[in-house]
């Protein structure tokens, strides 16, 4: 389904709504993102979808897709507008449009998405009335910092103004909505609401049962490759398991900083393992399922920067991996050690040491028994606890389903 198919299909049944009660019906929810695409698998494949489910109005303003829209994009298709991309890092042309259309939509609820899209909730809750929900998909404080500024100091100082703009503006949020509980218990800090929905994946995102195949010989890394990630290393410890298995491949898919990126791609001529290296780009979310079904092994490894060392945190990814019976190759930091060791579904490695990960990497590869009870552990868990379904969805109705009997004086 194109962009224009399914704007017309969700404008449609918008329409039909308001065609049956004989007069003009405002959204319950407007998802407003100045960062993210329309599309985004948490905003419109669970967050949207979860609601119109339960019998919500819901309304999407986001940005254009930076990849070609699937044909995932169909059944519970709600009011979307989709924004183009201003090259602006601060984005003041896409917070007008976002304000126009809020404006226009006067959703019940607002849910923002980032700090952009709350100072524009906000102003827009001022002058509507509407109940005001924060989204926090990450720490963004952190990250705006170690992506847009180098030095100690300056991460420092960028890290600390996005935080207090933050803090301000929560001042005037009714909910806060987080997606694990290190950005939960700092947001804890500032608001008297916060709830932790995690970014789970839905059921239906896994196979639907796991069966015994032949795990192939490579290792896969989906997501953002930037300084954060430990590439420099995956491609070090590439180098080192071919050696013993020529035919191991490492699948890169996502897309981040380039010219890093690129510096290290061709590094892989130098190592000989050009051909075993395989980097694919960003993939449309809808497509991922496809390549993890063909992966061996999937990997977590975040490199030791500040940004990461010693936090408690959670990552989305490898309950994607889990949900098809990957083994994980994990960085050995505390959060992600006290979520996996009770599973077991994972090895954990320091993730500035190639020559550790290829050891690992090569252990799981001569031993598929082990390998393919670690998958079946993760598998397990992610049918029995890590799911969007039943655990997530319900707590963001139940969040909804308060403000709105707020709102209405309940």
């Amino acid at each position: 389904m194109n962009r224009s198919n399914v704007k017309d299909a969700s404008r449609n049944s918008i329409g039909l709504v308001e065609a049956i009660s004989g007069q003009s019906v405002k959204p319950d929810i407007v998802h407003l993102t100045a960062a993210y695409s329309f599309d985004h698998h948490r905003i419109y494949g669970k967050e949207s979808c979860s609601a119109l489910k339960a019998g919500l109005r819901v309304a999407v303003v986001g940005m254009e897709p930076q990849v070609a829209v699937s044909s995932s994009v169909t059944g519970f298709a709600p009011n979307v507008t989709v924004l183009k991309r201003h090259r602006s890092r601060l984005r003041f042309g896409t917070m007008w449009h976002l304000f126009k259309h809020a404006m226009r939509l006067r959703g019940r609820i607002i849910h923002a998405h980032e700090p952009q899209s709350l100072m524009v909730g906000v102003l827009v809750k001022f002058l509507t009335r509407c109940r005001l929900v924060y989204d926090a998909h990450e720490d963004y404080a952190r990250t705006y910092a170690y992506n847009h500024v180098a030095g100690k100091y300056a991460r420092s100082a960028l890290r600390k103004a996005v935080a207090c703009i933050e803090w301000f503006l929560c001042l005037f949020v009714d909910w806060v909505c987080v997606v694990d509980e290190h950005i939960g218990r700092r947001f804890a800090r500032w608001h008297k609401r916060v709830s932790v929905v995690h970014n789970f994946p839905p059921l239906d995102f896994g196979v639907q049962q796991l069966s015994r195949r032949i795990r192939p010989k490579n290792a896969v890394y989906i997501g953002l490759l930037d300084r954060q990630i430990a590439l420099p290393e995956m491609i070090e410890s590439t180098a080192e398991v071919v050696k013993t298995h020529p035919d191991f491949e490492l699948w890169l898919l996502g897309s981040g900083d380039d010219q890093f990126i690129q510096t290290y791609l061709a590094k892989t001529e130098a190592l000989g393992i050009s051909g075993n290296v395989k980097y694919f780009g960003r993939v449309p979310h809808a497509e991922i399922p496809k390549w993890l079904s063909a992966a061996g092994i999937g990997l977590i490894l975040y490199g030791g920067q500040d940004n990461y060392q010693d936090e408690s945190f959670f990552t989305v990814k490898m309950i994607e991996y889990m949900a098809y019976g990957l083994p994980l190759i994990t960085s050995a930091f505390r959060g992600l050690r006290q979520t996996l060791i009770p599973i077991g579904c994972s090895v954990f490695v320091d993730p500035t040491q190639p020559q550790e990960i290829a050891r690992q990497i090569s252990g799981l590869l001569e031993n598929p028994t082990l390998a393919d009870a670690m998958g079946q552990a993760g598998y397990a868990a992610f049918r029995g606890r890590f799911n969007w379904d039943e655990g997530e969805a319900p707590k963001l109705l139940a969040l909804y389903s308060f403000l709105l009997h707020e709102e209405l004086g309940c």
